[in-house]
């Protein structure tokens, strides 16, 4: 019988296949395993630490240098001699930075067990902050001579489950320097001794910073050292406790004037000057309670920017004591703060917080020299300097996380206030207020103004000012009072009356030339918006406004403009127009302020006005001037003339450009005297026809008197040839006095 041949491999080929994979795969893991136990060795080379330095100067386009490098698996990361050069437009300033060695590691056997655990030390660090004269920073130039690096997409905190309690640091920065330069001052600060320690054991959800640092300044002996120290355990976790302190001695802020402009906008920091000297704690739990208290004191402060709103704002020392708490009773309840024992004093402010009122209202009592700060520069007039001006009270509002989100009209909703406003001396239009006392209240959103006390160019002065919602801002409603009596105004006050005394129409608004000498009376009551509505014209805001006013000026003289030359002559006065009296009742509604009895007394005589002016400028008056003609006989024969017939003098055009046209009395009289000879005349002939001599009683007419003739009382008949010459020359005088008048 024939045996069958194998098919498969034999049992021995198949063993010599396995160990041959066997002896490759050991082979291909120790290839591995040594060249990962190489690597750090590779690293560690000259030719890997060019290539580093290499990189880091085409990145920061600054050289770099480093003399030794070494990384081990177990023994970390080690470098000694780094050095970076300044950047080449401060190539003549030593280096920008240098350290002497830097050794750090992190543990393996801990990240086996999972844990982390960092270590690092850096020694010897020598940093040189330095600004030109054009503002530029050495720091702002690092990087811009290197290529563009992507950005790298942003961590969405996941990657891990390592625990914080498994986390341990130990990082520390031994004996450091950092040198702040200024061209050209040179060495404005110098902090050496700089230690900074970050650490965090195992177990612990808070990491602890401590730094402190002496402060040399420029090392001129007339300059002041200080200390920096700083020490805060930060919570990482929830429900971690937080402590910090920080401690400064003479501080010099100008010092760091160019690094603190330099994070901000152009212009935001025009000055930053002042020493500090502070001591402060903050201690709590950030989700339950937390307080702050210390002392923070600068003396001479200089501060001046944007920033400040514009101003440039010098006084002798700060000095704040922020003792002050803030608690959440519960998880999302509104915070309680306390600020009872708050302190601040600026020199141009005093504030003390006050304990909470009944509703849990944290307060502050203020005192502010409004004077001071208009000294100052910035947004208040610079007519306030001088002025006396200041204000006093207390001020509440509730605590509310999204306060610094609110808008103006929310914050007036939830703000109270009671405050006093006093006030020395204040030049408004050449007019002087003095002594003036106010009260101001806002509570509810209701807001009023009013005064105690005032004088105005010597005269009694109230001014009242309410509005009873003025959470509504643009469209609020004001209502506004005035009453004066008494007051000695001056030309300054043509601009502010004339609106009411269109006598003023023509002349310069600021009064030069007016030569305005009265004592005004005024009461006055108006309402309307606070405020126009966004691109609403001026104008049209003003159309809104109504009221009613009376206005009296007493024993006063100005001289007219030149427009209104015709109303001396109509008054029978010379350049300045004298007046005793000048009254008027006027109602402002729909953009015009209406005259309604008006009366100017001048010489004896009274010449009534009606008329108004548009708050656009616009006049249209017409003056009554029958009075001026009574007790002349020409005035008297034009008013017998005219009977019941009103007599006025136009008054038109606009308070800048106003036309004047006074009647013509010339013409008046003329006309007045041709009726007066025609009667005459009349008379004459029906005596001549009726066979009488001129002027003697007849039969059918009764007793005359000559009244018409102008032969008083009956006396000898006038021939006719008589009375026409006579006439004649009442005519000629007439013609000519109207002539002169006009």
């Amino acid at each position: 019988m024939t045996a069958l041949p194998e098919t498969g491999p034999s049992p021995r080929r198949r063993r010599s296949r396995f160990v041959r994979a066997l002896r490759i795969g050991v082979a291909l893991a120790v290839l591995f395993a040594g060249l990962l136990l190489a690597l750090p060795a590779l690293a560690s080379t000259r030719f890997a630490r060019h290539r580093i330095e290499a990189a880091l100067t085409e990145a920061l386009g600054a050289r770099v240098q480093v003399a030794e490098l070494g990384i081990g698996w177990f023994s970390g990361a080690r470098f000694a001699g780094l050095q970076v050069d300044q950047p080449a437009a401060f190539a003549a300033h030593p280096r920008l930075l240098a350290v002497q060695s830097f050794d750090g590691s992190v543990s393996l056997p801990a990240l086996v067990r999972g844990r982390l655990d960092v270590r690092g030390v850096i020694d010897g660090l020598e940093l040189r902050v330095v600004q030109d004269a054009s503002g530029a920073l050495n720091l702002e130039q690092l990087g811009r001579g290197g290529r563009s690096r992507p950005r790298r997409a942003p961590s969405d905190g996941g990657g891990g489950d390592t625990s914080l309690d498994d986390v341990r640091l130990d990082l520390q920065l031994r004996e450091a320097m950092v040198e702040i330069v200024r061209e050209p001052l040179g060495v404005v600060e110098r902090m050496e001794r700089v230690h900074l320690a970050v650490s965090k054991p195992y177990g612990s959800g808070a990491v602890r910073v401590r730094l402190d640092a002496d402060l040399r300044g420029s090392g001129t002996p007339e300059q002041r050292t200080g200390m920096l120290s700083l020490l805060a355990d930060v919570p990482v976790g929830d429900e971690r406790p937080l402590e910090a302190a920080l401690r400064c001695t003479a501080l010099d802020l100008a010092r760091y004037e160019p690094i603190v402009a330099s994070l901000v906008e152009p212009g935001a920091l025009e000055r930053l000057a002042g020493v500090l000297d502070a001591d402060v704690q903050l201690q709590g739990d950030p989700a339950r309670e937390l307080r702050m208290r210390g002392r923070i004191a600068l003396a001479e402060p200089r501060l001046a920017g944007s920033l400040f709103a514009g101003m440039h704002i010098e006084s002798p020392a700060f000095e704040v004591v922020p003792e002050l708490a803030i608690a959440w009773p519960t998880p999302g309840a509104a915070p309680q703060l306390d600020l009872s024992a708050l302190r601040v004093e600026l020199g141009f402010l005093r504030a003390q917080g006050l304990a909470n009122d009944a509703a849990g209202r944290p307060g502050l009592s203020f005192e502010i020299d409004v004077e001071k700060l208009a000294s100052f520069g910035g947004p208040l007039p610079a007519r306030l300097a001088g002025s006396g001006l200041r204000t006093s009270g207390a001020v509440r509002a509730p605590w509310r996380d999204d306060l610094a989100e609110l808008q103006l009209g929310e914050l007036l909703g939830i703000v109270s206030l009671d405050a006093r406003v006093e006030l020395g001396r204040l030049e408004l239009g050449g007019q002087q207020l003095t002594d003036v006392g106010a009260e101001v209240r806002l509570d509810g959103g209701c807001a009023e103004l009013a005064t105690t006390r005032g004088r105005l160019q010597g005269g009694a002065l109230r001014l009242s000012l309410r509005s009873d919602d003025c959470t509504a801002l643009r469209d609020a409603r004001v209502a506004v009072g005035v009453g004066l009596e008494g007051a000695q105004v001056t030309s300054g006050a043509v601009a502010a009356l004339r609106y009411a005394v269109p006598l003023f129409a023509g002349l310069d608004p600021n009064g030069i030339g007016a030569a305005l000498d009265a004592r005004l009376g005024l009461t006055l009551e108006l309402a309307g918006p606070v405020a126009p509505q966004p691109e609403q014209p001026l104008l049209a805001w003003l159309d809104r406004w109504a009221g009613t006013g009376d206005l009296q000026l007493r024993d006063g003289r100005f001289q007219p403009a030149p427009q209104l030359a015709g109303l001396l002559e109509v008054v029978g006065q010379q350049r300045v127009l004298s007046f005793d009296d000048f009254g008027t009742s006027f109602r402002l509604r729909e953009g015009f302020v209406e005259s309604g009895l008006t009366k100017l007394a001048a010489a004896g005589r009274e010449i009534g006005i009606t008329g108004r002016t548009g708050l656009s400028g616009a006049i249209d008056y017409t003056l009554d001037v029958r009075d001026m003609l009574r007790g002349h006989r020409d005035g008297e024969r034009i008013l017998r003339f005219l009977g019941a017939a009103p007599l006025g003098a136009q008054l038109t055009g606009s308070l800048d450009a106003p036309r004047f046209a006074p009647p013509d009395l010339a013409e008046l009289a003329r006309r007045a005297l041709e009726a007066t000879l025609r009667d005459q005349g009349e008379n004459l002939l029906r005596d001549v026809l009726r066979g009488r001599a001129p002027g003697r009683d007849g039969p059918d007419d009764g007793p005359r008197d000559g009244s018409d003739t102008g032969q008083p009382g009956g006396g000898e008949p006038e021939r006719p040839q008589d009375a026409i010459r006579k006439a004649g020359e009442n005519l000629l005088r007439g013609i000519l006095g109207g002539q002169r008048r006009g």
